[in-house]
């Protein structure tokens, strides 16, 4: 059972866990907004959102072997454009 204490530090956590979550959307806003629509912005974007799912996946604390079928995934869609 939990106490009024235990329920208080879960919802703190969450809050300082969506914190950087909720800066790194609002200091990239510009960069979704403008970078679309021209061809260099839509590959940084595209990187960007690679590093930042990767990153989550690390912290999330998926496993290894999902995480190289997702980026094998990914590889093979980038090498068909050109």
């Amino acid at each position: 059972m939990l106490t009024a204490l235990s329920r208080w530090q879960r919802v703190a956590l969450v809050a300082v866990l969506t914190i950087p979550l909720l800066a790194i959307i609002i200091l990239t806003l510009p960069t979704w907004l403008v970078l679309p629509f021209r061809r260099e912005g839509r590959e940084f974007i595209l990187e960007l959102v690679e590093r930042l799912t990767d990153c989550l996946k690390a912290f999330v604390g998926v496993p290894q072997s999902d995480q190289e079928d997702g980026n094998q995934m990914g590889r093979r869609r980038g090498k068909g454009r050109g």
